[in-house]
């Protein structure tokens, strides 16, 4: 779901793993854009450790069930991991519907810079289709979610841990549901792709200058019911996401 355009974020998690599996450019192209990859493109990145073509999940289905029938085993790992391997193949069947391969210089290039802006005004310098198709992407989605969702990766690059992600992406998308002044985009991109489906949102603010850092910023502020894992001491956790900034 391409969650920008949804007046949305990546979430789940999401902020804590694309900086750290993939380079800072190919995570701001794939937060930003919510474009679809394939498992070309999934694999090498390491993004997939494993691919197989659709017809032979059965077979691996069936050698994993015969595998791990009996008792446990100290190998029952090493025995996985050797029928998973046996039933990768080279993801060359999609490698024609690669983006992130075939375009990997331009997303290197254009999404290298610090701020939406930056990102904006390198693709408006380059002249390839691939430039100028995600220049019209990113000036359909909502300005708002772009600067939330860049910042979002920024900070959740610097979270210590998961949880700490978590923390921060309950803040961020409780302020997307309860926003109200101006009302939240969120509320516009699931009238316009899910309800109406007429795909003409009308964003609010409607430009990126218009969506200043001090709006930007509301969207990581502590809340009164900060989501509390199991595994993390509630206390220090709160205390640590609000004295620094992430």
């Amino acid at each position: 779901m391409p969650e920008t355009g949804l007046g949305l974020f990546p979430d789940v998690g999401s902020l804590f793993w694309m900086p750290r599996l993939l380079s800072k450019p190919m995570a701001n192209y794939l937060a930003l854009t919510g474009e679809r990859i394939h498992a070309y493109d999934l694999v090498h990145f390491g993004l997939a450790t494993h691919y197989l073509p659709s017809d032979e999940l059965p077979n691996l289905e069936k050698a994993l069930i015969e595998a791990t029938s009996g008792p446990i085993q100290s190998s029952s790992s090493k025995v996985i991991a050797d029928i998973l391997q046996s039933f990768h193949r080279p993801a060359v069947a999609t490698k024609d519907k690669s983006v992130l391969v075939k375009n990997q210089d331009h997303i290197e290039r254009a999404f290298a810079a610090d701020t939406v802006e930056g990102i904006v005004q390198n693709l408006e310098l380059g002249d390839s289709d691939f430039e100028k198709k995600t220049l019209s992407t990113l000036r359909k989605v909502s300005p708002t979610s772009l600067k939330v969702t860049l910042e979002g990766l920024r900070r959740g690059a610097n979270c210590q841990t998961l949880a700490q992600d978590l923390q921060m992406e309950y803040r961020m998308a409780k302020t997307f549901v309860t926003m109200s002044s101006p009302k939240s985009d969120f509320y516009e991109g699931v009238r316009s792709i899910l309800i109406d489906k007429d795909n003409n949102p009308k964003w609010n603010p409607p430009s990126l200058e218009e969506v200043t850092d001090h709006r930007v910023e509301t969207f990581f502020a502590p809340i009164d019911d900060e989501l509390v894992l199991l595994d993390e001491d509630s206390s220090s956790s709160n205390q640590a996401m609000n004295s620094s900034k992430l």
